[in-house]
């Protein structure tokens, strides 16, 4: 298994890839280096922040730092469980982080073998260097490898002047499952091998780079100068419904949810909701004033759902009652919790 950063300077990857690398990865730190005056540059932001993880079969595996710290922490605070309810403390974590090293070798390793069309596995079949490329493109969470763990949350809120500020979330107990693991582990497997195949071959792949930067950069929400990759301005977005969403951020978080995750309107729709009130990232509204804003005003939803809805008493189901493991993980993916 090869190093990115070591690839991607030995290649002299494009600008414009690396810019989309550093765009669908946690920021990283930038790599200086001397150029032939002996002055300090700034290369690249270093592709892949990685700690090179050993577990007790020696599988080796690589993972996003920022991917990594959070359960560190939850494993210092001692609130980690498996899924029977038992404690793990450091030494227990060696069995997941054995399944993640199963799970990233399987992904990294089929990689190749789910995209070819022949038996042949051509570069220059624009087929294949299609499908490697859309593998990096705009991913879920856990499809780059992040951990997924089901986490119980305490929200605090405090006051200043009597008025209420932002909550305060913070984990009280955190659920992982050797499953859960084996599947991010292999989702992170596939994401890197698809980035080492594209840092290994450059040219066949910025044609496409260059090709989808528009979507790309609409995707991101960002305006990039395409002069200067190295420095993202962030475009400024207002939030179109303030009664409703705490922030654009939640606003927007929203639409990407509904986009990826409704199958079941009545189900998923009242897990949604109730989920954003108890984390307080949006305003309270009667269920019955929330699917008429679903409705007529953001119109994510039509009548046909909206009869299902009146037909259940017009009423959302509870937390509790519309909960689901994948539902869960799908929400905390989306709202980076």
């Amino acid at each position: 298994m090869k190093n990115l950063l070591e690839i991607a300077i030995m290649n002299q990857v494009p600008e414009i890839i690396i810019w989309y690398f550093n765009e669908v990865n946690p920021k990283t730190e930038s790599v200086i280096s001397k150029n032939h005056k002996g002055e300090d540059i700034k290369e690249y932001y270093k592709p892949f922040p990685v700690i090179n993880l050993y577990n007790k079969d020696n599988i080796s595996f690589y993972c996003l730092e920022q991917y990594y710290k959070p359960i560190d922490n939850y494993l210092k605070q001692g609130i980690c469980f498996n899924k029977n309810g038992k404690k793990i403390n450091n030494d227990d974590f060696i069995v997941f982080l054995n399944s993640y090293g199963n799970g990233f070798q399987k992904g990294y390793n089929d990689f190749c073998k789910k995209i070819k069309s022949s038996e042949i596995f051509n570069f220059q079949n624009d087929e294949i260097a299609y499908k490697i490329f859309s593998r990096v493109r705009k991913p879920s969470m856990q499809k780059t490898g992040k951990f997924i763990f089901s986490t119980n949350w305490k929200i605090t809120e405090s006051t200043i002047d009597g008025k209420i500020q932002t909550p305060i979330t913070k984990a009280e107990k955190v659920v992982i499952d050797e499953k859960g693991f084996f599947d991010s582990g292999y989702g992170g497997g596939e994401f890197y091998k698809a980035w080492e195949l594209i840092f290994e071959n450059p040219n066949i792949f910025e044609p496409l780079f260059i090709k989808y930067y528009e979507q790309m950069k609409n995707e991101l929400l960002d305006e990039i100068e395409l002069n200067d990759l190295s420095e993202a301005k962030p475009e400024i977005k207002e939030n179109p419904f303030p009664s409703v969403f705490l922030n654009y951020e939640v606003y927007k978080w929203f639409i990407e949810y509904t986009q990826k995750h409704i199958i079941e309107f009545y189900l998923d729709y009242s897990y949604l909701k109730k989920r954003l009130e108890n984390l307080k990232l949006i305003h309270y509204h009667k269920d019955i004033e929330f699917v008429n804003f679903l409705l007529n005003d953001i119109k994510l939803i039509t009548e046909k759902n909206n009869q299902t809805f009146i037909s259940k008493e017009s009423k959302l189901k509870s937390l509790k009652s519309s909960y689901s493991l994948q539902r869960e993980n799908n929400f905390n993916i989306v709202f980076n919790i």
